[in-house]
């Protein structure tokens, strides 16, 4: 029992070679998988970065939609202003206002009176109420 025969020795010597690879093969696996779960780690840490990111860009699409519309409420404020300005100048300049009568008659066409009778209380023309009645829904 002393003495090994050949045949025995390139036994162990495949068996010894096969642990090795076998070692090998399993060392390698387990580098792969290592490498898998650092990889899972940095998509994970991307899609939240990227989640973040797309709740950024709507807060920042919603908060320039306000600007947006308080721009353009300001523009429309400054454009009404504008459209006043004369009208306030002319009241400035002592102009005299509208003459009671036509005040009267626009207040009659509001309530709903007709032309022949705005024409008669008045004492104007009915073609004149027509016309003034027209002017007074222009101006509003």
């Amino acid at each position: 029992m002393g003495h090994l025969l050949p045949t025995d020795n390139l036994f162990l010597w495949t068996v010894t070679w096969l642990i090795i690879l076998f070692c090998l093969l399993c060392a390698l696996i387990i580098a792969q998988y290592v490498k898998i779960l650092n990889r899972n780690k940095e998509i994970f840490s991307l899609k939240n970065k990227l989640v973040s990111a797309q709740y950024t860009i709507e807060e920042l699409t919603k908060e320039k939609v306000e600007k947006q519309k308080f721009a353009d409420s300001l523009t429309n404020a400054e454009v009404t202003t504008k459209l006043q300005e004369p009208r306030l100048q002319i009241k400035n300049q002592g102009i005299p206002e509208t003459p009671e009568k036509y005040r009267y008659l626009a207040s009659m066409a509001r309530g709903g009176m007709s032309k022949k009778d705005i024409s008669e209380i008045l004492n104007i023309s009915l073609d004149e109420a027509d016309q003034l009645i027209t002017l007074a829904q222009i101006a509003k």
